[in-house]
């Protein structure tokens, strides 16, 4: 078998593409974990405001039920029959 060695250089610049490579893929890890994080938090944040909107309709319904319906402004709050 006919073998050739390689320079130094040549050597280097292989070793620095595995070496980042292998960076790339660690970084790749943690942009995961970072995402199932994310996820997480995000999912939380739809289950509270699925809960905050459900409150707010039981107690929009409950004011309609002692009111009757109309338009609430917030600011004065009063409450314009339709």
């Amino acid at each position: 078998m006919n073998k050739q060695k390689l320079t130094q250089e040549e050597v280097t610049k292989l070793k620095d593409f595995q070496s980042q490579y292998s960076n790339s893929i660690v970084d790749l890890g943690y942009i995961e974990y970072q995402l199932k994080i994310v996820t997480e938090q995000k999912e939380a944040v739809m289950v509270n405001l699925n809960k905050i909107d459900l409150e707010q309709k039981d107690y929009l319904k409950t004011l309609e039920d002692k009111y009757g319906t109309g338009t609430i402004n917030l600011e004065t709050g009063e409450l314009i029959k339709s």
